[in-house]
């Protein structure tokens, strides 16, 4: 498992989406699954804050799938370039 919150910042915390882009990258079972709950939560989330200023219709759905999507990717490519490391 990666570790997403270096241990000297006293948080003791991890990001969710985090936890399941590992778990993809290493293959661990329901890690898909995991991972498009969070995607799809992560859309919503950018969705909102889109909508407080201003976009509407088809272009706030398809600009928060994209930008939850980008997101989606750097965090899966951290995950692949940590892969094989222990916390």
């Amino acid at each position: 498992m990666i570790e997403w919150v270096p241990e000297p910042s006293g948080l003791g915390v991890t990001l969710p989406s985090g936890e399941s882009a590992s778990d993809f990258i290493e293959g661990r079972p329901g890690a898909t699954g995991r991972l498009l709950f969070h995607y799809l939560g992560r859309s919503v989330l950018v969705g909102v804050g889109l909508a407080i200023v201003g976009v509407r219709g088809g272009n706030l759905v398809k600009y928060s799938l994209a930008a939850a999507g980008a997101i989606e990717v750097f965090v899966l490519g951290y995950a692949w370039s940590k892969r094989g490391e222990t916390a």
